[in-house]
C-alpha cells in the first residue's frame, strides 16, 4: 500500500515574503488614514456650526423673532471671554442683544435655549471674525456680527476649513 502525504502548509519563505507586503502596505497606508482621520474631524466639527447657523436662520424665519448663536464655556449662558471652541448656544433672544437674560421673574424670561453643542473635537480651534455672538432677525439676516469662521487643526494648515456668513445671513463653506 502506497501512502501519498499532501502538503498543505506554507513554506517559511513564502511565509517571510507575505509579512513583508503586508509590512510595506501597512507603512503606506497608516499616515494616509491619519491625516484622513484629521481631516474628517475637523469638517465633522464645521458641518455641526454649519447646521447650528442654519437652524438658527430658519427658526428666525419660521418663528418671526431674533434667534443668536453664541459662544460658551458651561452652555447655560453666554460668555465674552470663552472661544468658540469651548462650546455654542443656539436661543431665542428677546431683545436681539446676543446673551441669554436671566430673571429672578420666570413669567417674564422670553430667552429660550434651543440647542447646545459641546466642546470641538480635541486639537480643533475655532475662531470667528465677528465676534462672540451672532444674531438673525426675523427676516433671516445676520444683524452685525458678520465674517469668517475658521476651523483650525493643531497639526497644521492642511486641515484648515472655514465658512462665511453674509449679511443676507446665508452660511457659505
Amino acid at each position: 500500500m502506497i501512502v501519498l502525504m499532501i502538503n498543505k502548509g506554507f513554506t517559511i519563505l513564502e511565509l517571510m515574503i507575505t509579512i513583508a507586503i503586508m509590512a510595506i502596505l501597512i507603512a503606506v497606508a497608516v499616515p494616509s488614514f491619519n491625516s484622513m482621520m484629521i481631516s474628517n474631524s475637523v469638517t465633522r466639527d464645521q458641518d455641526t456650526i454649519f447646521s447650528l447657523l442654519l437652524t438658527a436662520r430658519s427658526e428666525a424665519v419660521k418663528r418671526g423673532r431674533a434667534v443668536s448663536v453664541c459662544q460658551s464655556s458651561n452652555l447655560t449662558a453666554c460668555d465674552s471671554s470663552a472661544s468658540w471652541t469651548d462650546g455654542v448656544i443656539v436661543f431665542f433672544d428677546s431683545n436681539a442683544d446676543g446673551d441669554i437674560d436671566t430673571d429672578t421673574n420666570p413669567a417674564t424670561i422670553d430667552d429660550v435655549v434651543l440647542r447646545v453643542n459641546e466642546k470641538l473635537q480635541s486639537n480643533v480651534n475655532l475662531a470667528f471674525t465677528g465676534g462672540d455672538h451672532v444674531t438673525f432677525n426675523s427676516l433671516g439676516q445676520a444683524e452685525g456680527n458678520v465674517g469668517t469662521f475658521t476651523f483650525t487643526h493643531s497639526n497644521g494648515t492642511d486641515y484648515t476649513r472655514t465658512m462665511t456668513l453674509s449679511a443676507t445671513g446665508r452660511v457659505r463653506k
